[in-house]
């Protein structure tokens, strides 16, 4: 029943994503899939416990080492993730990098507005640093998001002169990347330039590994808040962009 019941929740869950943020990605689906998942096997478990169904022991057994080997994986990647949820920068950076998320009709989605705000008031406090607003344009999205972020930025009162863009990215890997080449580029293979990356707590740990690998070599990482509700969905997805980028070699 435990499992049951663990499946019935996982369904609420993805129904209460879906009306209140919309559904913005495709990955909160997983929730409806591990609900149904788990409904089956709790089913299932009930029936063997009332002998109406057999299963051999082997394939339970598999099946219970598969979770538990799936559960220290996911536990253990979190607790990365997790390490770096209060990240701040030294004061004086000479760039900080604004990691792109989606922009709406409306303007910045939840998630990039508390990025921008983050990095607004990292700027207030070090005047002479320079802020890389960094994101391409998807195909739902009205404008590039530096674009978006660049209108944001300036509608707070923020200094144009102080503002760079990189509009062409399409992922964290590529945000990065392309930031380096187009203004933090030196002779050297390692860059030494001091960065800080603003972008939501539970993105911080996967950027910095990302910064690492493409030579960024004193990077900080400036955690802005996200929302507790969605926290599960948003740090799960995590997990899963973390094991396919180490597995791309991108980290």
């Amino acid at each position: 029943m435990v499992f049951i019941l663990l499946g019935l929740i996982f369904i609420i869950y993805f129904s209460i994503i879906a009306f209140h943020t919309g559904l913005n990605s495709k990955f909160p689906i997983i929730w409806i899939a591990l609900g149904i998942m788990l409904g089956i096997h709790g089913f299932v478990q009930v029936s063997v416990w009332a002998d109406e169904i057999v299963i051999p022991d082997i394939i339970i057994q598999i099946f219970r080492i598969l979770i538990f080997i799936t559960g220290i994986i996911y536990i253990f990647i979190q607790s990365k993730i997790f390490e770096q949820f209060y990240k701040k920068a030294p004061k004086g950076l000479p760039y900080i990098i604004i990691l792109g998320a989606q922009m709406k009709l409306r303007g910045p989605s939840r998630a990039l507005k508390r990025r921008l705000d983050c990095a607004i008031k990292y700027l207030k406090e070090n005047k002479e640093t320079i802020v890389i607003l960094s994101g391409g344009q998807g195909s739902n999205e009205p404008m590039s998001e530096a674009d978006g972020m660049e209108k944001y930025l300036l509608e707070k009162g923020m200094d144009r002169e102080r503002i760079r863009k990189e509009d062409k990215s399409v992922n964290t890997y590529q945000n990065l990347l392309f930031s380096r080449q187009k203004y933090l580029e030196e002779k050297e293979e390692q860059i030494q330039i001091p960065v800080g990356i603003v972008t939501s707590n539970y993105h911080v740990f996967r950027a910095l590994k990302i910064a690492k690998k493409i030579k960024l070599q004193k990077v900080y990482g400036i955690s802005a808040d996200s929302e507790t509700f969605m926290l599960l969905n948003n740090s799960t997805r995590e997990v899963c962009a973390i094991i396919k980028d180490y597995l791309v070699r991108n980290i």
